[in-house]
């Protein structure tokens, strides 16, 4: 388990020296953000869609 810590924490710092070296920070910020809120809305629209089957079924 330490040894897989170890390893993903490796990767992110890799990952974070990638993106600090190519100065694309403030993009890579602003399209981290903005596929959170896609995918939040994404899971919105399915529970809605859900909720909505449930009202027709029952």
């Amino acid at each position: 388990m330490r040894v897989k810590h170890s390893f993903v924490s490796f990767i992110a710092a890799l990952s974070l020296v990638e993106i600090l070296a190519t100065g694309a920070t403030t993009n890579a910020l602003l399209g981290a953000v903005a596929g959170a809120e896609q995918v939040g809305q994404e899971q919105s629209a399915i529970s809605a869609s859900v909720h909505a089957d449930d009202a027709i079924w029952h």
